[in-house]
């Protein structure tokens, strides 16, 4: 089964940015979202996995 898809509020409360930033990185794309509306984004949790692993520095 899928894990539910992650709102903005919520990858942004995981990432400790605000929604505004959430939404810009999803504009650049830096990092990949699903588009319900032009206001309404969802984040699979794979994808904010792959994100995070992208930006870790060893």
């Amino acid at each position: 089964m899928t894990k539910p898809l992650l709102t903005s509020a919520d990858t942004g409360q995981i990432l400790n940015v605000s929604v505004a930033v959430v939404a810009r990185m999803c504009r650049r794309p830096e990092l990949p979202c699903i588009m319900l509306s032009p206001q309404k984004r969802r984040i699979a949790p794979e994808d904010l996995d792959a994100f995070i692993a992208s930006r870790r520095r060893r």
